[in-house]
This record gives C-alpha cells, structure tokens and sequence, in this order.
C-alpha cells in the first residue's frame, strides 16, 4: 500500500537525521581535539639572526616559484622574489619563509581572494590593510610589504618561545589572540597549515644550498 510505504520512508529519514555519523566525533569532544595540539614536535628555527644574499635568496625563491606554481607570469614570479628579499632584509626575517607562507595562502596567484575576503599574495584581511599601509592588496609590492611586516609582527609577540615561528605562523593564520587565549594549543588545521608552510620552507632552502654549490 502506498500510504505505509510513506510512512516507513518518513521513519527512516528521522532515524537517518538523528543518527551520528561515526567519522564525527561527538560535539562535546570537538572542542578537547583543538585544545590538544601544540608545537612541541616542532623545530626551533631562527628565520630572523640569518644571512641574507640578496642574489642567491632571489634564485632560490625565483626556482621555487617557477618550478612548482607554474601559473605564475615570469614577471609576477621575478618581482615576487626581489620584493620579498628587498623587504625581508628591511625587517631582518627570512624571505624565503615568507615564500613558503605565501605558497601556502595563495599559490602565488597575485588576484587571490578567499572565502573569507583574505585578498592577494600574503591573503591579508581588509582591516589589516591601514596598518600595513596597503591601498591595493592586488599590488606585489604593496601586498609582499604587508606580509613580511605583519609576519614580523608576529614573530616579535613570540620573540621569547622557542617555537616563535610555529607559533607566529599560527597566528598569522588565527590571530595572535586566539593562539594565546588557547595558551599556544591549536586545532588540526591550524597544525596542517604551519606543517604545509615548513615544508615549502624546507623545499626552498634545498634550492638555496644546491645553488650556493652550484652557482
């Protein structure tokens, strides 16, 4: 009969909706799995006190780009590399850290804009932009600026942890404030995502020893 039918197949969808899909963990527990990650396992990097050679920092960023973001113009990919070496060495940090970051944000694709509004090469915000003095996020120069500077930033809150730059690379992604509320724990993405960006980090600095003994 078709009116039992109905009725079975209503039964089923409300026992469906209410039942718990055993690849999510309960909604009490969602909050215990971000509080639980740190950084412990973590190396302790320096990206500040370091050598920076303007030709070789600038090739090795360069290759990186070229080889694996091979969307980018030869233009974009050439100014990108002088402006994160120009203005990493004006704010001490490594550029070839802040590459890795950006690889990570936006693939180098100069006109990103995220879900959450984040626009350009570094994706910063629009209520960052008057402090880091950007009118056009879309600019490199503009935009490179931003990020190093406010990856500075973030560095310098850190500047007594020996995991400054996991931690600083969190709050770029979270905002300071959040990682210390949290008291320097973070969820599995926000662990994924300075993973993502050490990794790039690693891959660059390959390219910058091949070229210093192969220059």
């Amino acid at each position: 009969m078709v009116i039992p039918s109905i009725i079975f197949c209503l039964v089923l969808l409300v026992g469906l909706g209410n039942a718990q899909s055993p690849q999510s963990p309960p909604a009490s527990s969602v909050f215990i799995q971000q509080a639980t990650e740190t950084f412990d396992d973590h190396p302790n990097l320096d990206v500040e006190n370091i050598v920076i050679d303007d030709e070789l920092d600038y090739l090795a960023i360069r290759q990186f780009i070229s080889r694996y973001y091979t969307k980018t113009s030869p233009d974009d990919t050439e100014l990108i590399a002088r402006r994160l070496v120009q203005y990493g060495k004006e704010n001490q940090v490594d550029p070839k850290l802040i590459a890795a970051l950006m690889a990570r944000e936006s693939s180098f694709n100069r006109d990103a804009i995220s879900v959450t509004g984040a626009k350009g090469l570094g994706q910063i915000k629009d209520f960052n932009f008057s402090s880091l003095q950007i009118t056009d996020p879309f600019d490199i120069d503009q935009n490179t600026k931003g990020t190093v500077t406010y990856m500075k930033r973030m560095l310098t809150r850190w500047r007594d942890d020996s995991k400054r730059v996991s931690l600083a690379l969190a709050s770029y992604f979270k905002g300071h404030n959040a990682i210390a509320r949290s008291e320097k724990r973070v969820d599995v993405t926000t662990k994924r995502y300075v993973r993502d960006i050490l990794a790039h980090y690693q891959t660059i600095l390959a390219l910058r020893g091949t070229l210093a003994y192969h220059p």
